[in-house]
């Protein structure tokens, strides 16, 4: 087999200007959002709901609890902190 090209690490889920709309039914402490990342094996990567950690560094896939309304970035950092890739997602507010 031929070697592939190496893609560039990148934030998969939720993809870059998604908008999440809670759904008013569902508890909060329900409702959660799929964060993957794809990045080379050889890379250990930390995913980072702004500068919180979400999951261990190396971990690439995780489920989180919503965060509160607003536009947030969704980034894959290298251990030291150095920014790979980000993805933003807008969270709407809960109507009332």
């Amino acid at each position: 087999t031929l070697p592939t090209a190496q893609a560039a690490p990148r934030v998969v889920a939720p993809a870059d200007g998604t908008i999440i709309a809670p759904d008013p039914d569902i508890p909060a402490a329900r409702q959660l959002m799929l964060v993957r990342a794809d990045a080379p094996q050889a890379t250990r990567v930390c995913l980072k709901l702004g500068n919180q950690s979400l999951a261990p560094c190396g971990v690439r896939q995780t489920l989180v609890r919503l965060p509160p309304p607003g536009r947030h970035q969704i980034r894959l950092e290298t251990v030291d902190g150095a920014l790979l890739a980000q993805a933003t997602v807008e969270v709407r507010g809960v109507p009332r």
